[in-house]
């Protein structure tokens, strides 16, 4: 940049000429290169720097892609389960599946709709709404079971699907109990309470919808489960009688169960159902 000046200069007589300037260029090019090497030497030892610099530079962004790749399929994995995301990451199709046997759990705040939503402003709405899901999230992912999706104040929860397992009445009944005990809130609302419900039965589970995929799950297990879970009372948990015939035919845990009788269920008449209060060796999350 200096010789550079120096050409510019107004003054012709202050002006470099071309031996004084070819003298500069050569001493700044011996300054730049080795002047112990050759040119073409020096020509490779910077293609070499550059080569390593370009390297560094695609192993810090290899890098960089594969955490955020990482973060997209943790993601994704919230939102499926895990061997679902898998396939479908992997470029697979997830066909419906039947499911013979799962255990289905609906935990609902009852009075959510009327004391909360009416009487509270919307943002505090949703904080209930996170408290109650953070409360409740880390419990269920200690367990053999997966969050199925929440609407408003419900949360359904499944285990048995989309892995098979024989022991998935133990693992609600306990993830049951655990719920409950999580449910601490300090709210300001008294008659606030969480109602549970787990049924037992046949469903079939698969993913819905290709922009914002779901794993959904459909059938009379489910919508029986719903209606259950409306007519249960505060705190407690509430059992199907296939579900407590589940449970009293396992050795361990052993679970308190008491029958509750009979409820009118829309849709299937009289059903009896039991309560489910305790156990000395529940599975803690």
């Amino acid at each position: 940049m200096h010789t550079l000046q120096k050409c510019w200069n107004e003054q012709p007589a202050l002006r470099p000429d071309s031996s004084n300037l070819l003298n500069d260029i050569t001493n700044k090019m011996d300054t730049a290169f080795n002047h112990n090497t050759s040119f073409f030497d020096n020509i490779l030892h910077r293609v070499k720097k550059y080569a390593d610099a370009l390297e560094d530079e695609v192993y810090n962004r290899t890098v960089e892609l594969q955490t955020e790749r990482k973060r997209c399929d943790e993601l994704l994995c919230e939102i499926l389960p895990r061997i679902v995301a898998e396939r479908l990451r992997n470029g697979g199709k997830v066909e419906p599946e039947y499911f013979e046997s799962v255990t289905v759990l609906f935990c609902d705040a009852h009075g959510f709709e009327t004391h909360v939503v009416d009487l509270r402003s919307p943002v505090a709405v949703t904080g209930f709404l996170s408290k109650l899901y953070f409360a409740f999230d880390p419990v269920v992912k200690g367990f053999n079971a997966y969050k199925v999706e929440t609407v408003a104040s419900s949360y359904l929860v499944v285990s048995g699907l989309p892995v098979k397992i024989g022991t998935h009445g133990n693992e609600i009944a306990s993830l049951a109990l655990a719920l409950r005990k999580a449910f601490t809130l300090d709210l300001p609302i008294s008659t606030l309470d969480v109602y549970f419900m787990a049924c037992l039965g046949p469903c079939v589970a698969g993913v819905v919808g290709h922009v914002n995929p779901r794993y959904c799950l459909f059938g009379d297990t489910v919508n029986t489960a719903s209606r259950m879970q409306s007519q249960s009372l505060p705190g407690h948990i509430q059992l199907s009688a296939e579900t407590a015939d589940l449970l009293r035919s396992v050795a361990r845990p052993a679970y308190e169960i008491k029958e509750r009788g009979n409820i009118d269920i829309k849709g299937k008449g009289l059903q009896t159902t039991y309560w489910l209060h305790g156990t000395s060796t529940a599975k803690l999350p």
